[in-house]
């Protein structure tokens, strides 16, 4: 996603997405990237292009992905397997991206794996999320 600084492309993908599908993997590039000088290159060119200094990092942007993916999650989130956000920095926005987080968690009734790897989720967030965790999920891979 660093290389996707408008936030409107990703909302288009996760609203567009066909029925049935089964893994959304939307992830900082930099969490396994980071250590690929050409990737660093073309970010870096995607932030200057965007004049951000990271579109991912930024409140609004991380609002809209938010959203984007409880539309997703509503409509199509049923079917659902394999969640993976590892990089997004939900945990620096506090409980107002981990809600709604939590809310299309609801919506991903057969989500088995979840990756929240990087999202600097720290204490707050974990214990949001931990109670919607803890039993509503059966499929839910430890």
């Amino acid at each position: 996603l660093q290389l996707c600084p408008e936030a409107e492309v990703v909302a288009l993908l996760l609203r567009e997405a066909p029925p049935g599908v089964q893994q959304l993997v939307l992830y900082d590039g930099l969490q396994f990237f980071g250590g690929d000088p050409r990737y660093w290159t073309q970010a870096k060119v995607v932030q200057l292009r965007a004049r951000s200094a990271g579109a991912i990092a930024d409140a609004s942007w991380l609002r809209g992905f938010a959203a984007a993916l409880g539309a997703f999650a509503a409509a199509r989130g049923g079917a659902l397997q394999v969640l993976e956000l590892t990089g997004l920095q939900f945990g620096q926005q506090g409980r107002a991206l981990v809600a709604p987080l939590v809310q299309c968690l609801f919506d991903m009734r057969s989500l088995q794996r979840l990756h929240l790897a990087g999202c600097n989720l720290q204490d707050h967030g974990l214990a949001t999320l931990a109670p919607h965790l803890a039993g509503g999920f059966p499929r839910l891979s430890p």
